[in-house]
């Protein structure tokens, strides 16, 4: 869970899982994690006010920012133990993605789920 009153995916945020996914891909003690949240919504997606200023870099660095981000999912699919989404709420863009990148999910009846940049 992020500060603030909804969780998003930063760059500050992308760049903190991916380091900690690093890590926990090394362990072998761990038997399975879930992925939720205890605000109102699960993920709404990126952070929409990083969209101005990071559009407006170079092609080359645009497209290194994208790939990070899925980078992180890749390295959810690939943690070596069995994953699970919890959604309550909003899993929007890339809170959708981050989702279909677990091994399960399971929804509340509040849950709401899409990629709205589709």
């Amino acid at each position: 869970c992020m500060p603030g009153s909804v969780n998003k995916l930063s760059q500050q945020t992308l760049q903190e899982c991916g380091k900690a996914f690093a890590e926990l891909s090394q362990r072998d003690d761990i038997a399975a994690m879930v992925f939720t949240s205890d605000k109102d919504h699960f993920i709404i997606g990126a952070d929409i006010f990083e969209f101005l200023p990071t559009f407006q870099r170079p092609e080359e660095e645009l497209v290194g920012w994208i790939k990070s981000a899925t980078d992180i999912f890749d390295t959810i699919e690939d943690l070596p133990f069995p994953t699970a989404s919890a959604i309550d709420g909003l899993a929007l863009g890339g809170g959708c993605e981050w989702l279909l990148a677990t091994d399960y999910r399971i929804a509340s009846q509040n849950a709401k789920i899409g990629l709205p940049e589709v």
